[in-house]
């Protein structure tokens, strides 16, 4: 594996850790995958609220779901907890060969005997319970941090607070008061390390876009 693909997030650092820093002596891995997306997923590639895609929407629910594991994250959650040190022990490394067009490197510890199945795409945009835009994911993060929603029926449950939900209920008025927010600041969680892939006016856009859209549609 190559020494400088990322291997997982750290929350106390912000930022991925490589294959390298982690095992200096290095790393090996039974499988190899690289994904080469369509040439035109930026201009073709669109979003339910008119977004185009981008590399945040592959960088940000990454992120999410290794972040929420640490004890030092304003996102902690003990049920995304238990799976982080054996994620961490098996993770091998991944890394973005171009970012457009858009080809992604991954190691694995697993492998298939049909070829289709090693290639199948580590980095769908399927988070969770559905498709997940990063604009819409940051709503979320605002709205936990404030204790108001929680991604996990766990948290919620232990917290006494709404279970996160997009389409419908009382998650939606919460998620409309904070999209307001980011949009009077630009918010992109875990801008040190994420604004080097995107630009203001991307994110002004996509919040826009997800304003328009909750005013039609009255979800997200």
């Amino acid at each position: 594996v190559p020494g400088d693909a990322w291997l997982y997030w750290d929350a106390d650092l912000g930022r991925f850790i490589t294959v390298a820093e982690k095992y200096p002596e290095g790393l090996t891995a039974p499988r190899k995958t690289v994904v080469y997306y369509r040439e035109d997923l930026y201009d073709s590639v669109l979003w339910h609220d008119g977004s185009n895609y981008s590399v945040l929407d592959v960088l940000l629910p990454t992120i999410l779901d290794w972040d929420r594991g640490y004890e030092s994250s304003e996102l902690f959650d003990e049920s995304a907890a238990v799976n982080l040190k054996p994620a961490r022990d098996n993770a091998r490394g991944w890394k973005i060969l171009s970012v457009d067009p858009l080809v992604i490197e991954s190691y694995s510890t697993s492998w298939y005997i049909d070829a289709e199945q090693n290639l199948s795409d580590p980095f769908a945009v399927y988070y969770n319970y559905g498709n997940a835009p990063w604009h819409t994911l940051a709503l979320g993060i605002l709205a936990e941090k404030a204790g108001e929603l929680a991604f996990s029926t766990n948290k919620a449950t232990a917290m006494g607070i709404e279970w996160l939900g997009y389409n419908t209920g009382p998650s939606l008025p919460i998620l409309d008061k904070w999209l307001d927010w980011a949009i009077e600041n630009n918010y992109l969680p875990w801008a040190d390390f994420l604004m080097e892939y995107t630009t203001e006016e991307e994110i002004a856009t996509r919040y826009a876009n997800a304003k328009a859209w909750y005013q039609e549609k009255e979800h997200f």
